[in-house]
């Protein structure tokens, strides 16, 4: 998106690629290193991320027993933490996307079909003995956490109404959690967060079998008005100015996406 080579454009695009949790340089860390090494690189900080909320949690076990954890704890830690973790879904899903993406070569003269290359890099059989075990661990990524999350905040308020039964009692241990997503929503539609983040599920099942940029542009662009509708018909949120903000970060995010992506087409 931004093809000026002045420094204010490059120091914006490492703004956004620190936002984006990436480096935003191009990094080589060792001689031979190749795209599929950089992409099991992706995987680094989330998992530093979900190791430090793991040990969070830990802490919040032991502090029943411990006032000096209970101090250390404190409530307005796990915003940021649920931010993060945010982040990193977010991260992890764009990750994936890279993984499961190809491109089918054509032949010379177009009578059979070609060979599968991975699309981030056409050097790379897909599925081959390099790319397989790169799918395999994004295959148990996916169905491990990148659709049981989404779910499991969109079952969240569900399952804090049923938190005195015996097989609940766990809800109760993450309902600070649950709060830092669900806290500026109105409470009938405290399931929201869980909820956007599973229709991106679509978006990203296109992205990943479509090659074609004007689909990509046009599922963009669907998902956005379909997105700012439902935001401004429901008035999910308690406070009207995050409504705003929320609609103006879609439609901002949308200009840019397709602005991204008419570039490439020409």
């Amino acid at each position: 998106f931004f093809q000026s080579d002045d420094g204010f454009s490059r120091l914006l695009s490492l703004l956004i690629a620190w936002i984006n949790l990436d480096l935003g340089i191009t990094t080589c860390f060792y001689d031979g290193m190749n795209s599929i090494a950089k992409t099991w690189l992706q995987f680094v900080f989330p998992t530093y991320i979900f190791a430090l909320v793991g040990s969070i949690v830990l802490a919040i076990i032991l502090g029943r027993h411990s006032s000096r954890m209970s101090r250390l704890c404190r409530v307005n830690t796990f915003p940021a933490l649920a931010t993060l973790i945010l982040l990193s879904y977010s991260k992890i899903l764009r990750t994936i996307i890279t993984i499961f993406s190809f491109v089918q070569l054509d032949t010379t003269n177009g009578s059979l079909p070609g060979s599968l290359v991975w699309q981030y890099d056409g050097n790379i059989e897909y599925l081959g003995e390099e790319h397989l075990p790169l799918f395999v661990f994004g295959l148990a990524v996916t169905f491990t956490f990148v659709i049981p999350f989404p779910i499991l905040l969109m079952v969240a308020p569900l399952l804090q109404s049923r938190s005195h039964m015996k097989y609940f009692f766990w809800v109760n241990k993450l309902k600070v959690f649950f709060d830092s997503y669900q806290a500026p929503h109105k409470d009938r539609y405290r399931c929201w967060p869980g909820f956007f983040l599973f229709i991106r599920l679509p978006l990203f099942m296109v992205f990943t079998a479509s090659n074609s940029y004007s689909v990509k542009l046009f599922a963009i662009v669907d998902f956005s008005l379909l997105y700012l509708c439902l935001v401004g018909a429901l008035s999910i949120y308690k406070n009207w100015i995050i409504l705003v903000l929320e609609m103006f970060f879609v439609a901002n995010r949308n200009l840019i996406r397709s602005s991204n992506y008419s570039g490439i087409r020409q």
